[in-house]
């Protein structure tokens, strides 16, 4: 269960983006009507939660290096300080670069799982709800089976019940 919350946090995360969507379809992700999470959603949420789950602990890396370079506290408030920006022009610069390079990042993993970000997020809230208790065990058991291993691996969707 400790898996399933670690990307429930993540996921709560990346709920605030306000980014463009990479679904192909124009009008963006619209959830289904009886707000169940569809097995292929599963699959890819799993997927995607995964890749996540992967950069954001390789970008804890890079961010580490980033404070130590630069000198910059713990808690990073020099960042959002406009004195600071102007008076350190080159580490604004490479704060925006390292942000930059991290959206890269992100819309990589959505678009190589075909999935939109919007999506991911709907998925996430959705897993809340009590209807979707299969679903949540099915994406929980699939992220304990992929914790640890190679980014290749993914996880292929249950059969569609008829």
């Amino acid at each position: 269960m400790r898996g399933f919350w670690v990307f429930a946090v993540i996921m709560l995360t990346f709920a605030g983006c306000n980014k463009k969507d990479n679904n192909k379809n124009p009008e963006g992700f619209i959830p289904p009507s009886d707000g169940l999470i569809r097995k292929s959603q599963a699959a890819r949420y799993v997927n995607v939660s995964v890749a996540l789950n992967r950069a954001v602990n390789d970008e804890a890396k890079r961010i580490e290096e980033f404070r130590k370079k630069y000198n910059i506290s713990e808690d990073m408030n020099e960042i959002y300080d406009e004195k600071y920006k102007k008076a350190h022009p080159e580490v604004a610069k490479a704060w925006e670069e390292l942000n930059r390079k991290w959206k890269i990042v992100q819309d990589s993993i959505y678009k190589t799982n075909n999935m939109s970000e919007k999506e991911f997020n709907w998925v996430a809230g959705a897993l809340i709800n009590p209807k979707n208790k299969p679903m949540q065990e099915y994406i929980e058991r699939q992220i304990r089976k992929l914790e640890g291993t190679i980014s290749e691996k993914t996880v292929q969707p249950l059969k569609e019940k008829k």
